[in-house]
């Protein structure tokens, strides 16, 4: 009776550990793409497409959500920062901006991967 019951258990672990892994691996697949990105662009966008399409399926653990909705909050703020740069470069204050909007972009990436990494909701 108590191995069957050991057994329950384990394989309701191993459904968790299941559901929590396809999300949290195409997490990290979209935090790689928006570092790949800094060499090309289009990554970028195909990781803030796959972050569209993942956030209402990420129901469980609850706490993907937040990775996703990061990742499509950190596409909009960088695209918009990047434009004001490209702007106001003839002012010379672009410079900054751009340099920046890079700083802030890599910490934005990392610190999610860290918190995804930790199995943690971020934002």
């Amino acid at each position: 009776m108590a191995n069957k019951v050991e057994k329950q258990d384990e394989s309701v672990k191993t459904d968790e550990v299941e559901k929590s892994k396809s999300p949290k691996t195409m997490a990290f697949v979209i935090y790689i793409l928006q570092l790949v990105s800094l060499l090309n662009g289009i990554s970028l966008i195909i990781a803030v497409v796959l972050a569209y399409t993942k956030v209402d399926d990420a129901k469980e653990p609850e706490w993907m959500r937040s990775h996703y909705r990061w990742q499509i909050k950190t596409f909009w703020m960088f695209l918009i920062l990047s434009v004001v740069g490209f702007i106001t470069i003839f002012l010379g204050i672009g410079y900054f901006i751009l340099l920046f909007t890079l700083i802030w972009f890599l910490y934005r990436v990392v610190k999610g991967m860290l918190r995804l990494s930790e199995d943690k909701p971020i934002g």
